[in-house]
């Protein structure tokens, strides 16, 4: 399915790509791995790598690193809802290949210098994409709340940007949020910056003139998972529990912290 924008613009699906970041530390998480966290019994990363699918994108590299054995296990076991199978290839940088039938390719990049920071996994998984995808969309794998229909709607958004935009932002009520969405020579630029670590985000910052927003519908853009309070704000949100963490433990702990604040006082 295309997807039209103004001016007679059109995105195949099919030949986008996207960076699915799922290697970062969590370290406000307080031990839990937030990647592995169970909604309706599908790990959050899953889950998030499936929404890609639905939505039809061709191309997707998902960005491993603390944790990595966990996360690429769950990947492996539960994506064959997306219709794909895992290869036998297993390369000697940790990388390996699922192939679907047709569509979507996924490559899972395990990064090892994760510890440097996101832009570091951001860059990783640009470098792994095949070098025909365009755009690119880069995806905090802890948006939640995220559907196939919000990567459409900012694909819409993407095809209709004004002329000399080459990377979108989407903003809700006024909140920075993500996919971000850059064109694939933007994508080259970045790969070829003389400092690399500057990274997508420094890239951006550093070329503001390239940057369009566009107000979504939803707060599934900007909705995130950084503490555990995040994870009972999602229960709330989804009106069942989470699977993969002590829901227990949290509320007793965080109340006995309260009390003991309150006796300070």
């Amino acid at each position: 399915m295309m997807i039209e924008g103004s001016g007679n613009l059109e995105i195949d699906p099919a030949q986008v790509g996207a960076v699915l970041l799922a290697a970062g530390l969590a370290s406000r998480m307080r031990g839990i791995v937030k990647q592995l966290l169970r909604i309706d019994g599908e790990p959050l990363v899953g889950r998030t790598l499936r929404v890609l699918c639905e939505a039809g994108i061709g191309q997707v590299v998902v960005v491993t690193g603390h944790q990595a054995e966990a996360i690429e296990s769950a990947l492996v076991n539960d994506f064959p809802d997306c219709g794909a199978r895992m290869s036998s290839e297993v390369h000697t940088d940790a990388s390996r290949v699922m192939e679907h039938q047709s569509k979507p390719t996924v490559r899972i990049k395990r990064n090892p210098d994760y510890l440097v920071g996101q832009q570091s996994s951001v860059l990783c998984g640009l470098q792994a994409l095949p070098v025909q995808t365009d755009p690119v969309l880069v995806v905090l794998g802890d948006l939640a709340l995220l559907q196939a229909q919000d990567i459409r709607e900012l694909l819409s958004a993407f095809a209709q940007r004004a002329p000399g935009k080459r990377i979108l932002v989407p903003r809700f009520r006024g909140q920075r949020g993500n996919p971000v969405v850059v064109e694939r020579t933007i994508v080259d630029q970045v790969i070829n910056q003389r400092d690399p670590r500057n990274g997508l985000r420094g890239f951006i910052d550093a070329h503001r003139d390239l940057v369009a927003s566009s107000e979504v519908s939803n707060d599934h853009y900007v909705f995130d998972l950084d503490t555990p309070s995040d994870i009972l704000v999602l229960e709330s949100k989804l009106g069942r529990a989470v699977a993969g963490w002590d829901r227990t433990a949290f509320i007793e702990q965080a109340g006995s912290q309260l009390a003991n604040r309150s006796e300070d006082l």
